[in-house]
């Protein structure tokens, strides 16, 4: 895995990020549905530790905003 320093600080983070909107399931927003519908947890959680195994350190959760 190939790291970059973050900004004007001491930490490296992976070239390649964990993107973690589709492991939290559907939501609502008003009357419009966004999200990714059902998931299953089991499954989440093994691309979590698959993707820490391979040295990923830098995951997207950014949550909705209302």
């Amino acid at each position: 895995m190939n790291y970059r320093k973050l900004g004007n600080t001491d930490l490296q983070v992976s070239e390649i990020g964990f993107g973690a909107w589709a492991i939290g399931g559907g939501e609502m927003v008003g009357d419009t549905a966004i999200g990714w519908g059902d998931v299953d947890d089991e499954v989440s959680k093994k691309a979590i530790h698959r993707s820490l195994d391979l040295g990923i350190n830098f995951f997207d959760t950014a949550d909705i905003c209302r």
